[in-house]
């Protein structure tokens, strides 16, 4: 009789679960994969959702801080013993100021240079005055910020070409940019314009 009710209660019990529904795992909820600024963070993980294409960011998808030294491809070449900028710079210098009013941690260097042509002393007060003559013009015609710009004379100590020709002499005569931004983000605005310049012992005086 015992074993009867055991084997009754075994028979209710099995047919109790055989009634329930059967148990089912749905998939595990996705993620999306997606990576809308293309920086190599997912969306889902991203802090910086519109970081410029190509930035070195970090695990949280946002630039990291840099302290960049870039020269920008521009010369400003002058006449003999001259100092006035040719008005065929002017585009440039509308470019050059727009992108420095744009951007706030920047300074901005600019080294005058002179040709071998005239007495050392000579060529470096006159590299002086040029640099001092497009900074001026930065800041006087473009409202570029003087504290941005520094003018430093070179005279003839680093000339672009060596040799005793006008055309030599000629490319030596000139004011070239160096710029230091601290910002990636703000740095690869100017990837078009610029080539990356390592020197960075440059701006120790700053």
């Amino acid at each position: 009789m015992f074993k009867k009710a055991i084997l009754a209660s075994l028979i209710v019990l099995l047919s109790a679960c055989s009634s329930q529904p059967d148990l089912t795992y749905g998939s595990p909820p996705s993620v999306s994969l997606a990576d809308d600024d293309a920086d190599g963070v997912i969306n889902a993980r991203d802090l910086c959702a519109y970081t410029f294409e190509g930035a070195q960011v970090t695990n949280d998808g946002c630039p990291t801080v840099t302290d960049t030294l870039l020269t920008m491809d521009l010369n400003i070449l002058f006449d003999n013993d001259s100092i006035i900028v040719k008005p065929q710079y002017d585009r440039e210098l509308v470019k050059l100021a727009d992108m420095i009013n744009r951007t706030d941690e920047i300074k901005l260097e600019l080294e005058g240079h002179a040709s071998s042509v005239g007495s050392e002393s000579y060529n470096l007060a006159l590299s002086l005055k040029r640099a001092k003559e497009v900074k001026r013009l930065l800041v006087n015609n473009h409202n570029v910020d003087a504290s941005k710009l520094v003018a430093v004379p070179f005279g003839e100590s680093q000339l672009a070409t060596q040799g005793g020709s006008e055309s030599h002499h000629s490319k030596n005569r000139r004011v070239v940019l160096y710029i230091q931004i601290k910002n990636q983000k703000d740095l690869l605005r100017w990837n078009i314009f610029t080539t990356e310049n390592k020197k960075n012992e440059r701006f120790k005086g700053y």
